[in-house]
């Protein structure tokens, strides 16, 4: 069984001429379409985040648990290539002990179908080699959205043609909230969640 009490906020930026769009979840009054995996309890709350407002998931199971994106973070995010995904996260609270995963908390999983290829995932850990997540306030991590910065999940490299492909069609954005080995208690999600522009 694994422990995490965590918060998570998302911010990816596009290339300066499309500053403007921007995708993102707020959590202002509900969970905006977000789903969980492996969660016995998945909610909105408004008692806490960065600003109030967040998803609060308690996972209690032996299995990993995930939040995963609604549609409007899927489809054709090539515009993003070079840009970032940030999300705030707090640990709410904790019953076990760390442990370093492929599959741990920070892991992001970009999964992508490609036609005469077949299902692409890229991976990133923004918390790598077991570390804490954080406890007692929040803290912000910044994923570039670069092929240089993402994995396969076999752990190679990602050429830079297969980013485009990834990122041409993605079906599937993910988020490990699997912070602890022990029992789970919960985890949180603040605030923000976005698909934002890249400043360069």
């Amino acid at each position: 069984m694994r422990n995490a009490i965590l918060a998570l906020c998302l911010l990816c930026p596009l290339p300066s001429a499309l500053a403007a769009t921007l995708v993102t979840s707020t959590f202002d009054t509900d969970v905006d379409g977000w789903t969980a995996v492996s969660a016995s309890v998945f909610e909105w709350r408004s008692n806490d985040g960065n600003p109030p407002g967040y998803l609060y998931l308690d996972n209690t199971e032996t299995a990993i648990a995930y939040v995963v994106a609604p549609a409007k973070f899927r489809g054709d995010l090539s515009a993003y290539n070079g840009g970032t995904l940030s999300f705030d996260g707090k640990l709410l609270g904790s019953g076990g002990g760390f442990y370093d995963s492929t599959v741990d908390y920070g892991n992001i999983f970009i999964q992508s179908f490609v036609p005469n290829v077949g299902t692409l995932t890229a991976r990133l850990d923004v918390l790598p080699g077991g570390a804490a997540p954080p406890a007692g306030g929040w803290q912000t991590f910044t994923a570039p959205l670069t092929a240089a910065a993402w994995i396969r999940t076999s752990g190679q490299a990602i050429p830079e043609s297969q980013w485009l492909q990834i990122l041409a069609n993605v079906t599937d954005v993910r988020i490990s909230v699997e912070a602890l080995f022990g029992n789970e208690i919960a985890w949180r999600a603040p605030r923000c969640s976005a698909w934002n522009t890249a400043i360069i």
